[in-house]
């Protein structure tokens, strides 16, 4: 069982991201933005870390999949909002999901400037040496390793009803990402350096994750293609 989050831990992962500070909130809750918009927040009754998700079918998706750790309340219907048990996620697991949501409400200078930072350690090195590992419920993962399963920006949108699907859910992933790159193509840019990346699926099936690092490994000025 996970030990509870504490706020100390999840301010410290706040006030690490570009431009972030604390202001005081609802009922002297802590909350963390950027000018001009919060990204985060602790609100209780019930008592959640509050975060900002990519969209509304993720939200759902989010708690569809792990309704122990996620979840909503009718004041955020119709927000890309998720409510995060505070008893069902680690420190790490926390900052992660708070460092997604300031990705999602910061300015945009700042979120490049951060991307690019986390690329520089292995700017023009050629292909990163990624490594796929396999992520597990509750356990921590190696150093170093970036995890790509939801609610991460790289998660599969797309859900896997059935195994027979999965080739199908894979080419829609790598049309997927092939469009994202195409908008930014510094989308990959935090994983390159990474270790490796994990997701849930057992490493002896096809996974999003194996799409990753197949577009990391494009050479410089390559294009991904969705083929």
């Amino acid at each position: 069982m996970h030990a509870v989050v504490t706020i100390d831990q999840l301010r410290s992962a706040a006030l690490a991201l570009p431009g972030a500070f604390e202001h005081e909130s609802y009922g002297g809750r802590p909350s963390w933005r950027t000018k001009p918009r919060m990204f985060s927040w602790v609100r209780d009754d019930p008592e959640a870390l509050v975060v900002w998700v990519e969209s509304i079918e993720e939200k759902e998706a989010l708690i569809e999949s792990e309704p122990a750790k996620f979840f909503t309340i009718p004041h955020y219907d119709g927000h890309p909002i998720v409510l995060v048990r505070l008893d069902a996620v680690d420190a790490s697991e926390a900052a992660e999901l708070v460092t997604e949501s300031w990705r999602l409400r910061a300015p945009k200078r700042l979120v490049d400037a951060f991307d690019a930072e986390a690329g520089d350690g292995r700017a023009g090195r050629g292909a990163p040496a990624l490594r796929r590992f396999r992520q597990r419920r509750g356990e921590r993962l190696p150093d170093g390793v970036k995890s790509v399963a939801r609610p991460s920006r790289w998660g599969n949108p797309y859900r896997l009803e059935r195994e027979a699907d999965r080739p199908d859910v894979m080419a829609r992933y790598r049309r997927w990402l092939a469009q994202r790159l195409d908008e930014d193509p510094h989308f990959l840019d935090p994983l390159r350096a990474a270790s490796g990346v994990a997701c849930y699926c057992q490493l002896d099936v096809a996974c999003h994750a194996d799409i990753i690092i197949e577009a990391m490994q494009a050479p410089p000025g390559g294009r991904f293609s969705w083929r």
